[in-house]
């Protein structure tokens, strides 16, 4: 009983050896599945030796066995062809052991006379089949090694190349934002009409430009603007000629007032601020004044028709030794204010100067 059994044992050992050491199920996805099925095969014919006589059991199981050794050489020479090295080995280590076999299943069947080659033919051929099958089994660990090595190269490779992908994409966008958040800042220290500085950005530079004033011992003026009878021009001819009238002042203003170094801003409506640091009272009123000529020199142009306009301006010299910025700011444009009053009601269209 055991004869039969163990040929199909040993038959579903080689082809299960021969599927997963040549991994079939990837070089070879049809020999894979005949492979299945010969173990399949020899799995129902050991099964059923239990019942059939020996004299069909031990003849049938010992036939299928030139079966078996044809389909392992058919299946090591494929995929040898589609590039694994190692079946060559296989094919070799195998082929002692097939040999051994197939010589003693020949003595079987009376194909070849007794003899000591062909009754330990199993044996002989399994200790050469072990040592080569060593062989065979280093050659495909090498090869392994060698290809996990690669893969893990390729892969740092690829992990070292989207890392500084990612680091330079992350850096264009932290540049981009660093210039969005750079033009959104200035872009909250400008009047969006005008294009002059706003009103609270003016406050905070004039603590620092009466800072440095008061540290440097230099002079610095203030003049305060505002358009004569600026609602009845856009009662008259609309808001928007009345926006072409201010676009105007404020460019003449800026460019009289930028070369000496002015800071310059709208303060709300129709007046404008500036500062003047390192001009003294007099030369302040020498620019207020140039503002006012030029002004008044003609009128201006907008969209609809030339609008005249004049401005009254109030000056100031600002103490730099009276109290912390804050209430030093806060006094200077109350002084200034006063004078830019005074103008208006004196007559408008003139200068005014700051007493005391």
């Amino acid at each position: 009983l055991s004869v039969p059994l163990s040929i199909c044992l040993a038959q579903i050992g080689m082809q299960q050896f021969a599927r997963v050491f040549l991994r079939l199920r990837t070089v070879w996805p049809v020999g894979n599945a005949i492979s299945i099925a010969v173990i399949a095969f020899y799995v129902v014919l050991g099964v059923a030796s239990f019942w059939l006589p020996y004299r069909i059991a031990t003849p049938l199981a010992a036939a299928s066995v030139f079966l078996s050794i044809s389909w392992i050489l058919t299946v090591t020479l494929v995929a040898f062809r589609r590039g694994d090295r190692s079946a060559l080995l296989f094919l070799l280590a195998w082929g002692m052991f097939l040999l051994g076999t197939g010589m003693f299943t020949a003595l079987a069947f009376g194909l070849l006379p007794k003899s000591f080659l062909t009754v330990y033919g199993v044996q002989i051929g399994s200790a050469l089949e072990m040592l080569l099958l060593s062989i065979a089994l280093s050659y495909r660990y090498a090869v392994l090694r060698n290809e996990n090595e690669r893969i893990v190269r390729r892969a740092k490779l690829q992990l070292e190349s989207q890392v500084l992908e990612r680091t330079s994409e992350l850096r264009t966008a932290l540049e981009q934002l660093e210039t969005a958040h750079a033009r959104l800042r200035e872009a909250s220290r400008h009047d969006p009409l005008t294009g002059l500085y706003n009103r609270a950005w003016f406050r905070e530079r004039f603590e620092s430009l009466l800072e440095a004033a008061r540290t440097q011992g230099q002079p610095l003026s203030l003049l305060m603007i505002d358009l004569d009878h600026f609602k009845v021009i856009n009662d008259r001819h609309g808001h928007l000629v009345g926006d072409d009238c201010l676009r105007r002042c404020a460019h003449v203003i800026d460019g009289i007032l930028r070369t000496h170094g002015a800071l310059v801003a709208r303060y709300g409506g129709e007046e404008f601020i500036a500062a003047l640091p390192g001009i003294d009272i007099f030369h302040a009123r020498e620019l207020a004044e140039e503002i006012c000529t030029r002004l008044r020199e003609g009128p201006i142009r907008t969209r609809g028709p030339g609008v005249l306009v004049t401005a009254s301006i109030g000056v100031h010299a600002v103490d730099t030794g009276v109290g912390h910025e804050g209430a030093a700011t806060d006094m200077a444009l109350q002084v200034v204010d006063n004078a830019l009053y005074a103008a208006k009601s004196g007559g408008r269209d003139q200068v005014r100067v700051a007493r005391g």
